[in-house]
């Protein structure tokens, strides 16, 4: 494989981030309302965001993923890089 084609390849992965996100999101609040939490975590380690990833579109990611969350009502830390505590 071309780096050219590995680039390309890279970018289209990481346009799905955002609905991976919140699609883990989503299962973590439900696991968390099911069993009487009042706070869910996701984990988001297995996805490498701390590398790999220019800081503009980490950045970019956070505060999308935050502000969504902020609007339906939740309180959002994401720890680090990897973890999103959800509070609601």
């Amino acid at each position: 494989m071309s780096a050219e084609r590995a680039r390309e390849l890279a970018l289209l992965a990481r346009s799905g981030l955002p609905d991976e996100i919140r699609k883990r999101t989503i299962e973590a609040i439900a696991k968390a309302v099911k069993v009487g939490h009042s706070e869910a975590y996701v984990d988001l380690n297995d996805l490498h965001l701390d590398s790999g990833i220019p800081d503009s579109d980490l950045e970019e990611l956070q505060s999308g993923v935050i502000s969504t969350l902020e609007h339906a009502g939740y309180k959002v830390r994401w720890d680090d890089i990897t973890t999103i505590l959800i509070e609601f």
